[in-house]
């Protein structure tokens, strides 16, 4: 009988409603955090977005590299057309290394790699 005049205790085992489960009622604000995470995936995942932004940014500067390596190829051969052009050195050892000339009286050694 004296159940029926008091009331009872919650158990302690009876779990209370969490922070984010008493926010997730409020109507408004449940609205705004769908809105939101909408515009952040938009924000991440579209053409404009980050990740387009940030992939973007790397082959930029991959294709800056390229085109440094590009340029100082491009200087060394500028530098050797124009040893070439004015120095007969150059000329001569161009013609002894690819060409195999010689000049009359010399004696060329050629040397077999070992084989591994």
């Amino acid at each position: 009988m004296d159940d029926q005049f008091y009331r009872k205790e919650n158990p302690k085992w009876r779990k209370q409603e969490s922070r984010l489960s008493k926010m997730w009622k409020n109507k408004r604000l449940r609205w705004f955090l769908l809105f939101s995470m909408v515009f952040i995936i938009i924000g991440l995942f579209s053409n404009k977005g980050i990740l387009q932004r940030i992939r973007l940014e790397k082959e930029k500067q991959m294709w800056k590299e390229k085109i440094e390596t590009v340029e100082k190829e491009q200087e060394s051969l500028k530098k050797e057309l124009n040893d070439l052009e004015h120095d007969k050195n150059a000329i001569e050892k161009i013609a002894r290394e690819r060409y195999d000339m010689v000049k009359e009286g010399e004696t060329i050694y050629k040397l077999k790699k070992k084989e591994e």
